[in-house]
């Protein structure tokens, strides 16, 4: 029987590792001995760029990663600081994928953007794509299926691939494009459902949620084929429990 641990990793390496002469197998020690891109070695300095839905609020209470927002708001954290905060400015019923509109992302620039990051010394970006909230900065159909049409950026807000327009303009400066990429959400439906298993069978260090349709997603987006980087494959970021220090998947 085909486990689905070693599902999961062959869909990461059909989505991510088909581009490469090199053969590895869907296990982790085989992922694991994928050398670090000679490139990284050299490149001592990058810029990682956050940037999503919650940058319309914009505020957490000190100390904290207004990146989490959404959770803190929903779940009632530090003690309903951020809830009461949303409610005061916004109102009860207005959900975080009502940022959508708001999230304009009109002063953006990625040629000026590649311009600071060169002129800063950085050899290469970590951008973004996805955090925990399931919002997407480029054009997914997984997205919008799950959470409606405020989650694809070129129909509501924006109406623009973001993450196509950084990488472009990084590449004209020879500065590498890496991508961050959140494995799980914490309110898609198949996650809330499997939450009370995972929490029950699975120790720390392995609580690890991936849902096949997201991965095929990424795989789709990192090798180029969606529509905002045609046949260029970005580098990708891995980190915390998914996979270990920085590496170049192909």
């Amino acid at each position: 029987m085909i486990t689905t641990k070693t599902t999961i990793l062959s869909i990461l390496l059909i989505g991510c590792l088909q581009l490469t002469a090199q053969t590895y197998e869907p296990t982790w020690e085989s992922l694991d001995s994928r050398p670090a891109p000679e490139w990284f070695k050299d490149a001592k300095f990058g810029v990682f760029i956050c940037w999503g839905l919650y940058s319309v609020p914009a505020w957490s209470p000190v100390g904290s990663y207004s990146e989490w927002y959404q959770r803190w708001m929903l779940e009632g954290s530090y003690d309903n600081q951020v809830t009461d905060f949303h409610n005061r400015t916004y109102g009860a019923d207005f959900e975080f994928k009502d940022f959508a509109p708001y999230f304009k992302a009109e002063l953006f620039d990625a040629d000026e953007w590649a311009e600071i990051v060169e002129e800063a010394g950085a050899k290469y970006i970590v951008f973004t794509t996805k955090h925990h909230s399931g919002y997407t900065m480029w054009p997914s159909k997984e997205a919008e299926q799950t959470y409606g049409i405020n989650y694809n950026p070129t129909k509501v807000g924006p109406m623009r691939d973001l993450t196509g327009e950084i990488c472009e303009a990084v590449r004209k400066k020879n500065i590498k494009a890496g991508l961050y990429y959140s494995i799980y959400e914490w309110y898609h439906p198949w996650y809330k459902n499997d939450l009370p298993r995972l929490r029950n069978t699975c120790t720390h260090s392995s609580r690890i949620w991936l849902q096949p349709i997201i991965l095929i997603s990424f795989g789709l987006m990192a090798s180029g084929s969606t529509p905002h980087l045609p046949g260029k494959p970005l580098n990708c970021w891995h980190g915390g429990s998914i996979m270990h220090p920085i590496k170049k998947i192909w």
